[in-house]
């Protein structure tokens, strides 16, 4: 499962913004999140979220499933 990433800042509250000092850009799209077979895809990994920002995404996907 995963969430995917926007750099497009549309204000919506199940977007999560991504830490400045972080490599990567953009917005974590929670309400977006998906399924993906990761070796069909070959799938990288970047780059570990900080527990903050984990915490905010999961709480915000806990409100959207439940």
């Amino acid at each position: 499962m995963v969430c995917p990433i926007t750099n497009t800042d549309t204000g919506i509250p199940f977007h999560v913004c991504i830490p400045g000092h972080a490599g990567i850009t953009g917005f974590v799209m929670v309400d977006q999140i998906k399924s993906v077979d990761f070796r069909a895809r070959m799938i990288q990994f970047m780059e570990k979220a900080p527990p903050v920002m984990i915490k905010e995404v999961m709480d915000i996907l806990e409100a959207v499933i439940a």
